[in-house]
């Protein structure tokens, strides 16, 4: 948690930087009167929120915490904690920069109320992009537990988004929302009294695409992994299957249609398992050869018409020698008549 924590931090100076420094203003005005005072209402509010979020992914991680010391099948309240944990912590994170948001827009708007607009849409698409992106990040943090708990407890495939809300949350917070940034700024220098200079709006548009770059990267890193993992992992599977490996079982990761491939292998597995104990067995019983033959062509329920030859044998006193002698010595000696009684035949 303490990297979601530190993804939220850097997120939120960087917006801060970018509002102080990158934003667009007319020349002749200044967004903030006194830098110092605010820096450090933005350095105590940081320390608040870092420790509110310590705080919250504790208690969120409690019973979590607890079956992971106890052992065993996790219960199904735990089971959804490590599972809703990336989600409500980043919920968490979305609350508090709500909250700051609020209060840096107080701070703006008593210095330069035409900016007012400006810095709330500022931070709240920052607000959001954060959201996913911490999201993505604690899901890829947890992702042992979650798989762990998901294993040995029951398995529910509305728990995860799927790959497609996942592919589209990257899109849109990687691509579309930096470029509703761009075409606002472009609108306000268009349509409105606000006039930014070329030199301010060159360099706004320019970091704002770089801020785009690094954050689709990482983004689209997240989204890959959470689905070339599992399905590397799956081929490692299926790579031992076709050495002949037999106790074959994969990690489920989530309950996303990577998820259900993932169990639909294992379940695939065990009764793959358990045909060859059937095999087995019914091959002790009858023979090898008439176990192939049965499972190869099948039998029919209403009975076949045969011609076949039968040979009745005997052996003096197998019943005494039953009696009288230990188990593994009569097998033994059932076996060797029967390897000569075959050997005729």
């Amino acid at each position: 948690m303490l990297s979601m924590i530190g993804a939220n931090f850097v997120g939120a100076v960087m917006v801060f930087a970018f509002i102080r420094y990158g934003l667009p203003i007319p020349e002749t005005d200044r967004i903030v009167a006194d830098h110092t005072r605010n820096v450090m209402i933005f350095g105590i509010y940081l320390a608040f929120a870092a420790a509110v979020g310590l705080l919250s992914a504790a208690m969120m991680l409690r019973s979590v915490i607890r079956w992971q010391l106890r052992g065993g099948p996790p219960t199904r309240h735990e089971q959804m904690a490590a599972l809703h944990a990336p989600l409500r912590q980043a919920v968490v994170h979305l609350i508090l920069w709500f909250i700051g948001g609020i209060l840096f827009v107080i701070l703006t708007v008593g210095e330069m109320p035409s900016l007012a607009v400006a810095v709330i849409i500022t931070v709240a698409m920052a607000a959001t992009t954060t959201f996913g992106f911490t999201y993505m990040l604690g899901e890829r943090i947890l992702r042992p537990v979650a798989a762990r708990a998901l294993s040995e407890g029951e398995f529910d495939r509305t728990m995860t988004p799927g790959v497609g809300t996942r592919m589209a949350m990257t899109w849109g917070l990687g691509t579309l929302l930096p470029v509703i940034g761009i075409i606002l700024l472009c609108v306000t220098q268009l349509s409105t009294d606000l006039v930014f200079s070329p030199n301010a709006l060159a360099w706004a548009i320019i970091l704002i695409s770089i801020i785009t770059i690094g954050q689709a990267l990482i983004l689209s890193m997240l989204t890959s992994s959470q689905i070339s993992d599992p399905v590397k992992q799956l081929r490692r599977a299926i790579e031992r299957v076709q050495r002949g490996a037999t106790d074959v079982r994969v990690e489920v990761f989530d309950g996303s249609e990577i998820g259900r491939l993932q169990v639909g292998f294992n379940r695939m597995m065990r009764e793959s398992d358990e045909r060859r104990l059937l095999r087995q067995l019914f091959g002790q019983h009858v023979g090898e050869d008439v176990a192939r033959r049965a499972l190869q062509f099948g039998t029919e329920l209403g009975g076949e018409t045969r011609f076949v030859a039968v040979l009745f044998v005997d052996m003096v006193g197998s019943t005494g020698a039953a009696a009288e002698r230990p188990p593994g010595e009569v097998v033994n000696l059932l076996n060797d008549f029967f390897l000569v009684v075959v050997d005729v035949v």
